[in-house]
């Protein structure tokens, strides 16, 4: 029973030890990872957003649409989309129609 007791006892003392030295070492990394993303000359090259001189404008449009308050999205009620539905269904049967009859 005390072989089996230290055993626990030996088994509890290695994890805290594990997880005292992940605490300890945790901030270490973190520093050296924030260190290396500041570096210009690292390979992560700093901020993707920072301006420089020599890049190339980037395709697409300069500005995003977004609505303001003083225009609200639209509301489309679940029915009128339920009717457009059924339109856009009775148009391609008919459509299909057409196409067998030829």
């Amino acid at each position: 029973m005390a072989a089996t007791l230290i055993e626990y006892f030996l088994w509890v003392c290695r994890i805290l030890l594990h997880l005292l030295s992940s605490l300890l070492e945790a901030p270490w990394l973190y520093l050296e990872n924030k260190a290396s993303l500041l570096d210009p000359e690292t390979k992560h090259g700093g901020s993707s957003n920072e301006w420089r001189p020599d890049a190339e404008p980037r395709e697409g449009p300069s500005e995003v649409d977004y609505p303001t308050e003083d225009e609200p999205l639209p509301f489309v009620s679940t029915a009128a989309l339920l009717a457009e539905r059924e339109q856009l269904q009775e148009e391609l049967r008919r459509a299909e129609a057409e196409e067998d009859a030829l």
